[in-house]
């Protein structure tokens, strides 16, 4: 990554916890140690520019992977996230206001914010998973013989 962004970031982090908050800036973590920190964690990022031409079209797979943790989803408005009611995501503008505002937000209401999110890794299976897809290529074939 981009030495000023990892700078500003550790710099956010560390205003945020100055403002109360408690956060930990872990850098590149192998992929061993990144899901021990997603079970760990509390709440999960996933943040990108909007104004980017790739953040309009690009496919979010990283909240895929988060849904799986059963945590809450900061992210910014990315892709078409926002018109799927079924993310259960908590958007905000790409700052760092909005950033440390949602986390306060989440930290002040943590157990509201862990009961709505306890159910992501089954909805997420119920929506994607590999016997939905199959029964959909199925149902699609048969509408095409009949």
């Amino acid at each position: 990554g981009d030495k000023s962004i990892m700078k500003s970031l550790k710099e956010s982090v560390y205003k945020f916890n100055s403002n109360g908050g408690d956060a930990i800036y872990c850098g590149y973590v192998s992929r061993k140690d990144l899901q021990k920190l997603y079970q760990e964690a509390d709440i999960l990022l996933a943040l990108q520019d909007p104004s980017l031409k790739f953040s309009r079209y690009c496919f979010p797979s990283k909240i895929f992977e988060y849904y799986q943790y059963n945590h809450p989803i900061v992210t910014t408005n990315i892709s078409d996230l926002d018109s799927n009611d079924f993310f259960n995501l908590n958007f905000i503008d790409y700052s760092i206001e909005s950033l440390s505002s949602k986390l306060i937000e989440i930290r002040d209401n943590f157990n509201h914010y862990v009961k709505s999110n306890d159910q992501n890794n089954t909805r997420l299976n119920k929506l994607f998973s590999v016997e939905k897809n199959r029964q959909g290529i199925n149902d699609f074939l048969k509408d095409l013989y009949e």
